[in-house]
C-alpha cells in the first residue's frame, strides 16, 4: 500500500494516516504502527533518538544541518559543532569528572590560570587585576589572590597591591 507525503499506511485498516505532526514524510515500521519520520517540516529538526520532527534539539544536542547531534559529553548546551559549548553540567559527567567550568567555549574541570570557577555560573572568570592566580568563596562568590603578579603582594584582603619595596 502506497500512501501520499505527510500520511503512511495502516496496514490493519487498508488507510493512509496522517503523520505525527511535524513529519513532511513518515513511515510504519511494523504491524503495530510504530513508525517513523523520514523527513520533516521546513524549520523542525530530526531527532534519531525517537525518530521524531522536533521544533528544536533537546539539551545536549546542537542542530546540525536538521538533524540533532550530540554535544561533546561534557558540554549541557552547545551550537554549530559538538565541542563547541555554550554551558557545562554542573556534576559528574558521563566520563566521571566533577564540575565544568565554561571557557573560551570549551568545558574545563578547572580553570586556568589567572580565572577561576565561578560555582554559581559555572563560568571562568577572570581574576581581579595584577592577580595571577586566584580562588573563591563558594558561598559568597568573592575571589582571594593566591599569587600576584611581579611587583604586587596580597595584603590582608587577599588582594593584589603595590609591593613595599
Amino acid at each position: 500500500m502506497t500512501c501520499p507525503a505527510g500520511r503512511w499506511p495502516d496496514i490493519a485498516t487498508h488507510t493512509c494516516k496522517v503523520c505525527m505532526s511535524n513529519c513532511a514524510t513518515c513511515t510504519t515500521c511494523d504491524v503495530s504502527n510504530v513508525f517513523t519520520c523520514t523527513s520533516c517540516l521546513l524549520g523542525k529538526v530530526w531527532f534519531a533518538n525517537d525518530n521524531t520532527c522536533r521544533d528544536a534539539c533537546p539539551v545536549g544536542f546542537f542542530n546540525l544541518s536538521g538533524t540533532c547531534s550530540p554535544c561533546a559529553v561534557s558540554c549541557k548546551t552547545c551550537r554549530s559543532s559538538a565541542a563547541f559549548c555554550l554551558s557545562c553540567y554542573n556534576a559528574v559527567d558521563a566520563n566521571g569528572d566533577g564540575i565544568k567550568y565554561l571557557y573560551e567555549n570549551t568545558c574545563l574541570t578547572s580553570c586556568p590560570i589567572q580565572y577561576y570557577g565561578n560555582p554559581t555560573t559555572n563560568i571562568c572568570q577572570h581574576c581581579v587585576i595584577n592577580c595571577d592566580d586566584c580562588t573563591t568563596n563558594n558561598k559568597y562568590v568573592t575571589t582571594q589572590c593566591e599569587t600576584c603578579a611581579s611587583g604586587y603582594d596580597i595584603d590582608q584582603n587577599g588582594q593584589c597591591g603595590c609591593s613595599a619595596s
